[in-house]
């Protein structure tokens, strides 16, 4: 590996969100410091009841640049992420990672994006996400029932909401701090899995521009989902929220 691919990796922080991954964590960390070995991990962990915090502890041990922070109230992945983006801001990074913490995700596609960022190809990118909806992009070992959800909310994404991107519900996504500097994160209203269109519609409003990278996604093959009814309609609800928005902000211009 290069000096400069080491630089650009020593100046991007991974956040990885959990609830209850002890399960899977200790593979995903691994895969990540295989293929990532310079970056900084971050955990935010939802008071976990599984033995996750224990686990941490003695990872951290092992590795000091990884840290961890255990929250005892707050809940929801978007409350957990923008936690870990104020982390990142503090430290004066240059990009922030975010991972599903179920093993869906493979960190090698976050070394394709710093990769192609080190070799000067996405200077005016602020957004790189992990796609299944562009070319090339696969989903394995989803129900149906999880597909046309997921289309479903996709497809409200773009035609009502105005989202350019074809996947806004991944979560493999790698943002430039810069670009979250300059937009409010704290006024991200929707705490939980909402957060992943919200955070969108607020960057691209703001001028950012996304890149998206086709990834194959498969479903975990541990522990248990977070995705249920309520957290679907919650996620609807976000949506009719943004939507109405951009309406009002289309008809104040």
């Amino acid at each position: 590996m290069s000096n400069d691919n080491q630089k650009i990796e020593s100046r991007t922080v991974i956040i990885v969100a959990t609830l209850n991954e002890a399960e899977n964590l200790p593979a995903l960390l691994a895969k990540i410091r295989e293929v990532l070995p310079k970056t900084s991990v971050i955990v935010v962990d939802d008071n976990s009841q599984d033995g996750t915090a224990e686990w941490l502890k003695v990872y951290q041990e092992r590795d000091p640049s990884f840290k961890f922070l255990i929250r005892k109230s707050d809940r929801g992945l978007g409350s957990a992420t923008i936690e870990g983006f104020r982390a990142a801001i503090r430290r004066d990074s240059e990009w922030v990672g975010t991972f599903d913490a179920d093993g869906s995700h493979d960190p090698r596609v976050l070394r394709e994006m710093l990769d192609q960022i080190q070799a000067g190809k996405l200077e005016n990118v602020d957004v790189c996400i992990g796609s299944r909806y562009v070319k090339n992009g696969r989903i394995e070992g989803w129900p149906m029932t999880r597909l046309i959800a997921s289309r479903a909310v996709n497809f409200v994404s773009r035609w009502f909401v105005g989202l350019k991107a074809y996947d806004n519900t991944s979560a493999l996504r790698l943002y430039r701090v810069s670009a979250l500097r300059e937009i409010d994160i704290d006024s991200i209203t929707n705490l939980g899995y909402g957060y992943l269109q919200e955070i969108l519609f607020v960057l691209q409003e703001n001028g950012s521009s996304f890149r998206e990278f086709p990834i194959t996604f498969r479903d975990r093959e541990k522990g248990k989902s977070k995705m249920t009814l309520a957290v679907a309609i919650s996620v609807f609800w976000s949506l009719l929220r943004l939507s109405l928005r951009r309406i009002r902000r289309t008809f104040s211009r």
